[in-house]
């Protein structure tokens, strides 16, 4: 999530409450930097402490983001200004402070005893950018986007257009669990750069690969055992910068054999892969397609049979991960080398963001499905966010004959009854349980209101604005539904409104207005407007502020859903901008922070694990939740808090499990 700063056809600071989305962003960073060690990023901190504060369960912060930058002030910051890691108990200079850019856990996968995951860096700061002007903004305690004013921003002499001044490389990391030790394994050139390149003085300190430095935080994260060797390998991806109007995918790939990065490719043609999933040992990838409508279920097709060397020199820049990808989409591929290489197997109206497959027992069995996001630019068909179906994975499994042999069962319109605001919904986690698909929703702050000023026109009249803000405001809601290819599903809301705010136009002289209406859920007979009534309660798991169901996993025969909760984000704009938050959109410190739940089954509600950030109310979002064994997991955090790394950062009421919580991501280790 990021913030949006814009008076360009979007809702004001001053206006109504800020929010925070992800977008597209990258680059390669260059500039001055203080005498340093050979990685001049710290190592996380392991701290092992306690979570004291969860509802039948104990946990631990295994890793933490550390400060990696020192912060002087909006508009008076220096390029690589990296902390001191000589004098730690006073890493930064009089009048500063610590600075934490990396923001999120991001792609993250279990390889063993291993976690592989990669970072997103001050995602807050990188929001939609079309027809906005971002606006630099510093919450004391909280965190700070710079822009324009930026020292990384071309206006002031840096390399990057000031939207994107606050963008900076993401890092990779190997948590082991059995020792509770973290190995940093960014990839870094090889050879023997000269000190112009990795210098403290250098085109590139942090001494990074070039086409590492070109990808927009670590999205993605899987592991593929390549049948000839039987070894190991994890595959990473992360969007890329668009070049000459192309958008592409970044890969990288890790041997665990050969306990270095293998091989990279940046795969054109697409915008993002977010989730994979691994089925009868294929792999497939959600992604975005570059078109503002495009999505697409892709299949891995590569393999790791033969690896470029690695030849690091000063004719290609000093790059040690050799190149190793095709552009072919044949089975097998065309070519010679072939360690990045997929098919497309799947075509859908709107970016894929989701992918699961129906397990054995289940009435779908042998289907996969794909969630959708709605477009990201223009949307002149108004494509709905959704649900697509797959044919039955055939033996060997899907090729680019069945990407055409797709369903939508489902779209957000058959809840969301107002025509407008259904176009901001994008699905959210999904999994199978007990023979049901589960499924959540991602509903940006604000996208609505944004949606709906668009459309009809902002009011002078800020009490009004404020009105349709709230109206108009949506929570995330919780679904489950089964037998999608009998052609008459059973679908249940689990956590949602039966009656939901609608706007009727103004026509002629009707001034029109917001009014309740039902729900579109479906029961029996009726298809819309039926306002049907969720089995468990409201929407958010009863929190307004949840707005993203953002992960599941199956754990020890129970399902855990982790969410996202901006109401920390809300909180510190109504204080920064001096606003009154409406009674309807309530404020409570003490449900600061993600939410973490679990079924237990099919047939009662959930239970709470965590409602306040999982120890720490900055952790605005659980990202990930990753299996280890029959009763431990691990969450991958969200916490983009960039300056909260000094000082009382604490909110009184707020839950923290430590003296005082700081912002940064967290590896957090959950057992019974």
């Amino acid at each position: 999530m990021c913030t949006i700063r814009s008076k360009v056809g979007r809702v004001t600071c001053s206006q109504i409450l800020k929010y925070s989305a992800l977008i597209t962003c990258c680059c390669v960073l260059s500039g001055t930097l203080k005498a340093q060690p050979a990685d001049p990023i710290p190592p996380p901190t392991t701290p092992n402490t306690e979570i004291t504060n969860l509802n039948s369960a104990v946990g631990y912060v295994r890793a933490k983001a550390t400060p990696d930058e020192c912060w002087t002030g909006l508009g008076e910051n220096t390029r690589w200004d990296f902390i001191n890691q000589q004098t730690l108990w006073m890493p930064c200079g009089a009048g500063q402070i610590p600075k934490v850019d990396q923001g999120y856990i991001w792609g993250q996968v279990r390889v063993g005893n291993q976690i592989f995951f990669g970072t997103f860096a001050n995602p807050q700061c990188l929001g939609p950018l079309v027809n906005t002007t971002p606006q630099p903004v510093v919450l004391d305690n909280a965190w700070a986007c710079e822009y324009q004013d930026g020292a990384y921003a071309n206006v002031n002499g840096g390399p990057l257009p000031p939207a994107l001044a606050d963008y900076r490389p993401p890092r990779m990391y190997i948590y082991d669990i059995p020792s509770k030790t973290i190995r940093d394994i960014t990839p870094k050139l090889g050879g023997s750069p000269p000190s112009s390149v990795c210098g403290p003085t250098g085109t590139d300190p942090l001494c990074t690969d070039l086409l590492w430095n070109t990808t927009i935080g670590i999205h993605s994260a899987t592991s593929y055992v390549e049948p000839t060797t039987n070894n190991t390998y994890v595959i990473v991806s992360g969007q890329a910068l668009a070049q000459g109007g192309q958008n592409s995918i970044n890969f990288f790939v890790w041997g665990i054999t050969e306990n270095r990065w293998v091989g990279k490719f940046q795969l054109p043609g697409y915008a993002d892969m977010r989730h994979w999933l691994n089925y009868e040992r294929v792999l497939y990838g959600a992604v975005f397609k570059p078109t503002p409508t495009g999505g697409a279920l892709l299949r891995y097709t590569g393999n790791f049979t033969v690896i470029p060397p690695s030849t690091p020199s000063a004719d290609n820049g000093y790059n040690a991960i050799p190149a190793c990808g095709t552009t072919s989409t044949a089975i097998p591929p065309v070519g010679t080398s072939f360690c990045i290489a997929f098919q497309d197997v799947g075509d859908f109206d709107s970016p894929a963001s989701e992918v699961v497959v129906a397990p054995a027992g289940s009435l779908d069995v042998g289907r996969i499905f794909v969630g959708t996001w709605p477009p990201s630019g223009p949307n002149p068909g108004n494509v709905v966010g959704g649900i697509f179906m797959g044919p039955v994975v055939p033996a060997g499994g899907l090729t680019s004959e069945n990407a055409a042999q797709w369903t939508k069962v489902w779209n957000a319109g058959n809840y969301e009854p107002d025509p407008l605001i259904k176009l901001t919904y994008g699905t959210g986690a999904m999994s199978f349980f007990n023979g049901y698909l589960y499924w959540g929703t991602l509903n940006p702050p604000l996208a609505s209101i944004n949606k709906f000023f668009q459309t009809y026109g902002q009011p002078a009249d800020q009490q009004t604005v404020a009105t349709d803000a709230v109206q108009a405001n949506r929570t995330a809601v919780l679904f489950r539904a089964v037998g999608f290819s009998t052609g008459s599903p059973t679908i249940n809301l689990l956590y949602g409104e039966a009656m939901l705010p609608v706007y009727t136009p103004p026509v002629e002289l009707s001034p029109g207005g917001w009014a309740l209406a039902p729900n579109n859920v479906p029961t029996a007979t009726c298809a819309t407007a039926c306002g049907v009534r969720a089995l468990y309660g409201q929407s958010g798991f009863g929190n307004v502020w949840t707005n993203y169901m953002w992960s599941m996993a199956l754990i020890n025969s129970r399902l855990y859903v982790g969410t996202m909760n901006w109401e920390f984000v809300a909180y510190a704009y109504a204080i920064k901008d001096n606003l009154t938050l409406p009674p309807n959109l309530p404020v409570s410190p003490a449900d600061f922070g993600a939410g973490l739940f679990y079924f237990a089954d099919a047939d009662h509600a959930a239970i709470p694990v965590s409602t306040n950030g999982v120890g720490n109310f900055l952790n605005y979002g659980v990202r990930n939740i990753i299996p280890y064994n029959s009763t431990t997991f691990f969450l991958g955090m969200a916490n983009p808090m960039n300056l909260a790394t000094s000082g009382d950062t604490n909110v009184p009421g707020a839950a923290c499990s430590v003296a005082v919580c700081r912002g940064g991501w967290e590896l957090i280790e959950i057992g019974p």
